[in-house]
């Protein structure tokens, strides 16, 4: 086995050996610049013509350039071409050459051919223009893809390279999706600077020249214009029309908006769009019946790019380009004025995780601090009943300590009166209690003078007299006394709204009247607003049914409390003083009354609900068209004597046998069976009407 590997290896050196020896004599024989020899010795420069694209003025070609060794893109003109065309298409090349830019073409030679006309070679770029790309990817072209998102970030590439421009007061005056190249790799050219020309120089338009359509691609209204149509702004269609930078602007536009709806911003013959781009008959992008949605940011950039007026759209292409940036970035746009919700909107969904894990800890920090607060609240409840079961145990002398911690609040009050409770107080206390929170709802003139005499019996050294004071003052507001009235009474919240109003009423107002119906009114809707006080509102309505002379003054205060009880009536109330008739009406009243348990009484107690509008003298009532349910209230207006009741929803017809003084009753006809009808008291006069 060994000797077989020693052979082997003998052969391999000897091949080895061999080739050094041919290379050495060949590098004998090889020139010093092969190279340079090579370029030397060049016969033709140009070969290989393959057609790229041809247009009205021009052929492209992929040619190689023997010279350089690689594959260029090679423009000449058509055959037969006119002479006035050859320093044109020379200044295009030449122009060119000037915009040296990532984002344009660049221009590599130029020279005369055989025929002695000119051509010029390009850089060569694999790929597709934008508009074919558009085409072929329609249906993908929705937002919020990747693929919608590289069609932006290529627009954005050609807002650099006409920026850049631009900067060189160089205007490309025939931008469209044909005219941009998209390279494999992502690379954005654009092409076609044949229309360009340079602000200020009249010798680099040759608008006048190209006037043939014969001899231009897209080249419309021969004698006229040059251009493309759909991608043209306005100016450019009138022969006169000032072309600036906002008219590569709106050219702009318009490929942005063929990059959002897959389509050109105008359709229709070359006279139809034509006549549209003049008039700005421009159809919102965002509105169009398409399989996706445009965004509405993006199409209002459209439509400020593409303004008939040039000063109307936007300043710069740099202002265009940091609009679509702004989209892309997730950003709003200056043009669509988006408002504070829609920034908030784009702003979490650019911090999406920073903003859920703010969001994440403030809902932990929550968690966190309602557990804490659960356990210290379980733990003062327990403090509490330990406090309270002390309490117990000192007594008279603990209870005492306790008014004096917790200062000059309501339960100090109600803690006195507790303790008041305890002594020979009892009694006094509990007959004021009742006169106060249920005698004064049937005879609220006697009820509180009686309550006040009691309370006025209390001494200062009497522990029950600091609640006897608060009950005064309660007793007060009921009477409209306001000039003793202390305004304490109301909590710090409720002092800040009626203080002022009952300054004014203590100014208007002599000190044993009642307060004037203009001021009093306000005071006593914000009274039937504050929660747990509708009973006492009760209370103020009885007392000042009974002692304000006018009936039709005291009617406003009736309708301020029905519509506090019954919130969802928007319904009429109509009192007339001289027939005391009260006409309700409107759906949303359901309630006349209010029950027991909607008072607060602490002491007394009532078996029945109170009325709302007994405190009116009422002879006549209509109830039609209302959600009251049942008559058992009505039942207690003692002087009622005709009663309308049309469209009600009720059918219980038994109250009426209480209502001595009745006499009419007018109901809906047909809605009550001759039945019901027939257990109507015989003294009552029944009307149906339709």
């Amino acid at each position: 086995m060994d000797e077989r590997k020693t052979t082997e290896d003998k052969y391999l050196f000897n091949d080895i050996f061999d080739e050094v020896i041919e290379n050495i004599e060949n590098e004998d024989k090889s020139p010093d610049r092969p190279l340079c020899d090579s370029l030397a010795n060049l016969n033709q420069h140009y070969k290989d013509f393959q057609p790229l694209a041809k247009g009205g003025m021009k052929r492209i070609f992929k040619v190689f350039d023997c010279k350089l060794n690689r594959y260029v893109a090679y423009a000449c003109l058509h055959p037969n071409s006119p002479k006035e065309l050859h320093d044109p298409f020379i200044r295009e090349a030449r122009l060119t050459a000037l915009l040296e830019h990532p984002n344009i073409i660049s221009v590599h030679d130029i020279g005369m051919r055989e025929d002695d006309t000119p051509f010029f070679t390009m850089e060569l770029k694999v790929g597709k223009n934008l508009g074919e790309i558009i085409r072929e990817q329609e249906e993908g072209a929705k937002s919020g893809t990747e693929f919608f998102d590289g069609l932006l970030e290529s627009f954005v590439k050609v807002c650099d390279a006409i920026s850049f421009a631009h900067s060189k007061n160089v205007l490309h005056l025939d931008l469209k999706p044909e005219n941009v190249q998209i390279g494999s790799f992502g690379e954005v050219i654009v092409c076609d600077w044949g229309l360009g020309k340079i602000i200020g120089d009249k010798d680099i338009e040759y608008d006048q020249l190209l006037f043939n359509p014969d001899l231009l691609n897209n080249v419309t209204r021969a004698d006229k214009i040059v251009g493309t149509p759909g991608y043209m702004a306005p100016e450019q269609i009138e022969f006169t029309g000032n072309k600036n930078k906002q008219t590569d602007i709106y050219s702009l536009g318009a490929v942005l908006y063929t990059v959002l709806t897959g389509r050109s911003a105008f359709s229709g013959d070359v006279e139809s769009i034509l006549k549209d781009t003049i008039s700005g008959q421009l159809t919102d992008p965002a509105k169009l019946e398409l399989e996706w949605q445009v965004p509405a940011s993006l199409s209002a950039v459209v439509l400020k790019a593409m303004s008939l007026d040039s000063e109307d759209r936007y300043q710069s292409v740099a202002e265009l380009k940091k609009e679509v940036q702004n989209y892309l970035s997730g950003r709003t746009t200056v043009a669509e004025q988006a408002g504070l919700w829609k920034e908030f909107k784009l702003f979490y969904k650019r911090n999406l995780l920073t903003c859920n894990i703010v969001l994440s800890s403030l809902i932990l920090i929550a968690f966190i601090g309602s557990v804490f607060l659960f356990k210290l609240q379980q733990k003062n409840v327990r403090l509490a009943a330990e406090k309270e079961r002390a309490e117990e145990n000192l007594k008279q002398a603990e209870l005492e300590r306790r008014r004096v911690k917790e200062g000059l609040d309501r339960m100090y009050t109600e803690k006195d009166l507790a303790t008041a409770l305890l002594g020979d107080e009892f009694e006094r206390i509990r007959e004021s209690f009742e006169l106060v929170d249920s005698r004064v709802f049937k005879d609220p003139v006697n009820s509180l003078i009686d309550a006040e005499r009691r309370l006025k019996a209390v001494t200062p050294e009497n522990r029950a007299y600091r609640w006897a004071q608060k009950q005064l003052f309660y007793i007060y507001l009921i009477q409209q006394k306001f000039h003793d009235f202390e305004i304490n009474f109301f909590t710090e919240k409720e002092r800040k709204i009626v203080a002022k109003m009952i300054a004014e009423m203590v100014v208007a107002k002599k000190r044993d009247e009642l307060a004037p119906i203009h001021l009093y009114k306000d005071f006593f809707k914000v009274c039937c607003d504050i929660p747990y006080f509708s009973g006492s509102a009760l209370k103020m309505l009885k007392y000042d049914g009974k002692k304000r002379q006018s009936e039709q003054d005291h009617s406003v205060l009736v309708e301020i409390i029905l519509r506090s009880v019954n919130k969802d009536w928007a319904g009429s109330f109509l009192y007339q003083n001289s027939s005391n008739y009260l006409k309700l009406s409107g759906k949303g009243l359901h309630r006349l009354s209010l029950e027991p348990k909607e008072l607060f009484m602490r002491g007394g107690h009532l078996n029945e609900s109170v009325c709302l509008i007994d405190s009116l003298p009422i002879k006549k009532l209509d109830i039609s068209q209302t959600n009251v349910s049942h008559l058992w209230v009505v039942s207690r207006l003692a002087d009622l004597e005709e009663l309308v009741m049309k469209d009600v929803q009720f059918r219980d017809l038994e109250p009426l046998k209480y209502m001595k003084n009745l006499k009419k009753l007018t109901v809906t006809k047909g809605f009550f069976t001759a039945k019901e009808l027939s257990q109507i008291p015989s003294q009552i006069v029944i009307e149906e009407v339709d």
